[in-house]
């Protein structure tokens, strides 16, 4: 993602208009858009006020090293959600990141359901495979991979 993209990311994510981020800036909503459409950046000091209304680190901003390592807003939102939790909270994260990495790699394993896997990531690209609960091929899921998921819903330890 582009700097511009990266700002109006942030910038939705925050709840505010073009015009919003330009009166918090002390700025019009012009150079905003000018931003936001990469034809000129913030300086320094722009940017550090820019970081502190949308609460991000000015490191969000900056050129990912490489293409699996650039993390969305979205997701850096759910990192700084993580961190507040609880030493509970945090287990009951792990264990279900855990599990549902389990599940989609034992599905993509299977050669009849591999089709529907989505892009590989990490290091280990053969096995480590996204494919979230309930996806829109969800229903095209093997019968058993399908109670399986059930059952951990309904599973009163869980």
């Amino acid at each position: 993602m582009t700097f511009g993209e990266k700002l109006k990311s942030a910038r939705l994510e925050s709840g505010l208009r073009q015009s919003d981020l330009a009166k918090k800036l002390e700025t019009t909503g012009n150079t905003v858009s000018n931003w936001e459409t990469n034809l000129c950046k913030p300086d320094l000091d722009t940017l550090s006020r820019i970081c502190n209304v949308l609460h991000v680190n000015a490191s969000y901003f900056l050129p990912s090293s490489g293409p699996n390592n650039e993390v969305s807003f979205s997701e850096l939102r759910l990192v700084e959600k993580y961190r507040e939790l609880d030493s509970h909270g945090r287990e009951m994260v792990d264990f279900t990141l855990q599990k549902e990495w389990e599940r989609s790699v034992a599905a993509c394993e299977k050669d009849d359901y591999r089709s529907s896997c989505i892009i590989p990531i990490g290091l280990n690209e053969e096995t480590a495979y996204v494919n979230a609960a309930h996806a829109d091929d969800y229903a095209s899921a093997p019968e058993d991979l399908r109670r399986q998921e059930e059952d951990i819903m309904d599973d009163e330890d869980f």
